[in-house]
Parts: C-alpha cells; structure tokens; sequence
C-alpha cells in the first residue's frame, strides 16, 4: 500500500513540475505592425539557436531553444526562473523609443560592447537613451534591429571562440520572436481509430507534441502520403490535413506562415455545408471514416454518398477530392491500414484495399447482393452477372 502511494505521489509531483515548466512557444515577428506592449518577447540568434539569457559580466548569457526543424517556431522550458530571465516585455518611453523589462530587470545600454541589467530605469537613462531601445525590421536578410537611442550600438549575438553571448554592436545578426497565446487554442480530439481531419481556411497552427499531419496526392497508383507536417511545423491557412495521433491535443495559432502542398488533393470547409457539386460528374468525393462494421483497422477514406458523389461536410473537416481519371477502377474507399507497419512505411503509398463488403451499379447504387443482370463493381473491381 505504501509503495502504491510513493508513486501516486511521485507522479503527481512529476505532474506538477510540468505545469510550472510548461513550454513557451514563440513565432518570429516580421514587421513593426506585429509588435504590442502587451505581448512578450524573446530575442534570438537563429544559426545555433540562443536566446539571450541572464545579464552578466556586461554580457548576456545564452540559453539554448528545444531543437526543431521550423526557424520562424522555437520553444524555450524553465521560462523566468531566476537564472534564467528569457522573456523580454517592451513598453514606449516618453523619447519614443522602446524599454526592454526581464525579470531580472531593464536591459541597459553601457559602453563599447557591454550591456547591463537594472532594477529601474531612471529619467537620465530615458533622457540620454541608455535605457532605451529603437525597433526596426529589415528586409534583405530579415534581421531585427534593436538599436540603442543613446549611441549606434545594436543587440547583437557575438560568436566566440571560448564562450559565445549576446553584446552591443554595430550590426546586427538576431530575430525578435513573440510569445504565442495559449489561451484560446484549436482543441481537437483524437480518437481510437488515431486519425482524424482538420481544415481552416484562416487560421496557420502549429503542430503540437506526438501528432503528425499529412496532405495526400494521387495518381493510378493509388493514395500517397504527398508532405508531412511534424511537430512544430506550421499548417499553413487553406491547408486541408489528415491527422495521426491519440489523445485531446492543442493547436496554437501563429502569424509564421508554413509550406503549402500545392499537389494536395485535400479539401475542406470552415462550416457544416454541402460540397459544390460543379464537378460531380468528373470527380470522386471520399469522407475519413470506418467500414460498415466499425472496425478501427479499417480507418481510410470512404465514399461519402452512394456513388462517390458531393456530401455535406462538417466544419473545420476535410474530404477527399480526387479526378476520376486519376483512378483506373471506382474505388469506394483507400484505407490508412499500410501507414503504421514500421517506422518508414509512413512514405510509402497507402495501400487501396477495400473492404466494402457491398456492390455497386454503374449508377453508384449500393446493394447488397446483385439479383439482376447486369455490371457491378466490388472492391474496386467490375463483376457482370448474366
């Protein structure tokens, strides 16, 4: 009994320490129309991946970012503790020009290439501009300029030999990036089959932890995984994806814009409506769900109505849009069943077996055993009964 509840205890303090040390995710900002008083901010060095740390010495110390593969994404844990003042809130003084606050206090502009760290910032550091910082946006290679209002010195990493950190200098090589709301997120649930859909049409999210999202092509060969979307990387607004994954996840959104698919034959609506049937006669529309017997290992995308033609959509889901000439047979359905057999079998094509246990006319009836003449199709395949 004891042991029992060592663990409840344990893992109720695992818990908790990942409550307070929750990740903070944060988007590069890319014009002064971005910036808000009420926003919070850190300052990076994107080729090694820093953020300016705790001021010490006249130097700000670095601090590394969680490593993944999206530039204009990172994500920083232990956010403001003591020794690790990350986070950087801006205010406009009364000279125009922007304060900078962490935790462990103002940063403040001191000689040569030396910055310092002050509890307050008094009138004669507003006045003479010590205390106070000018922000630009560059265009070329995209850096911020965060220049001092005293002396044309800027916030800039510095990459030594012995230990790198961030100074004052006359050019600048660092990325403002803002912290990412987590107040209002796009919840979505993932079930047991382990997939679902997602589409916004206005919206760019980002991908959260344990989740993947993919766009599909086709061609006669059947449905293939076409890009791949992972964690931290951005669906871009107008993308329609299929998601992997089990379990309740979040999906921030952010102003970072990410690689659109342009082969995606994925579709989605923003509400509950009917697909427009302008191209019924000249395409298939499929909807993901299970077979007729519920079975979770036959998740995939199935016609939506009898004869693969327009339904109606659930908002904020995607369909399946495919050309019939991209088909060699009327395929009812591609399922996802090849997708989880090893580790690399995720880029290989989706293999289009069928289940569907009914036939279908040439009109696209259904029914459930044929007792006329005539030809049916099956599992993607034609049957004449004579």
């Amino acid at each position: 009994m004891k042991t029992i509840i060592f663990l409840i205890v344990l893992f109720l303090q695992i818990f908790c320490l990942k409550s307070i040390y929750a990740q903070g995710v944060y988007e590069k900002v890319t014009s002064i129309e971005q910036l808000d008083e009420s926003d919070t901010y850190i300052l990076v060095e994107n080729k090694y991946r820093y953020a300016i740390g705790y001021i010490y010495n006249y130097k700000g110390t670095i601090e590394n970012l969680n490593s993944n593969s999206n530039e204009d994404i990172c994500t920083l844990e232990n956010i403001n503790s003591e020794e690790h003042p990350y986070e950087i809130t801006i205010k406009k003084e009364s000279n125009g020009a922007y304060s900078l606050h962490t935790n462990q206090g103002y940063i403040v502009y001191d000689e040569y290439t030396s910055i310092l760290s002050k509890p307050s910032l008094s009138s004669s550091n507003i006045k003479n501009g010590t205390g106070t910082w000018c922000i630009e946006f560059t265009s070329g290679n995209g850096y911020t300029k965060i220049q001092n209002k005293s002396k044309d010195r800027m916030l800039s990493f510095y990459e030594s030999s012995n230990t790198p950190y961030f100074g004052a200098y006359t050019t600048s090589n660092v990325y403002l990036f803002r912290k990412i709301s987590a107040d209002n997120p796009i919840k979505l649930q993932i079930g047991a089959a382990k997939y679902s859909t997602l589409y916004y049409s206005d919206k760019n999210l980002i991908v959260p932890d344990e989740v993947e999202a993919y766009t599909f092509n086709c061609n006669n060969e059947g449905l293939h995984i076409s890009k791949t979307y992972k964690v931290m990387d951005i669906i871009p607004r107008g993308t329609a994806v299929v998601l992997h994954g089990q379990g309740s996840y979040n999906f921030l959104e952010t102003v970072a814009t990410g690689v659109t698919d342009h082969d995606n034959v994925l579709n989605g609506t923003d509400n509950n409506e009917s697909i427009p049937d302008d191209d019924k006669d000249n395409y298939l529309y499929y909807m993901l769900s299970l077979n007729s017997s519920n079975d979770l290992n036959s998740v995939g995308f199935y016609w939506g109505t009898e004869g693969g033609g327009p339904f109606t959509n659930n908002a904020h889901k995607a369909y399946l849009k495919i050309p019939k000439s991209d088909t060699s047979h009327a395929k009812t359905s591609f399922l996802f069943s090849d997708i989880e057999k090893g580790t690399t079998a995720i880029s290989r094509p989706i293999v289009n077996d069928i289940t569907d246990t009914y036939y279908y006319t040439i009109q696209g009836n259904k029914i459930s055993c044929p007792t006329n003449k005539g030809i049916y199709i099956r599992n993607g395949k034609k049957f004449v009964i004579k």
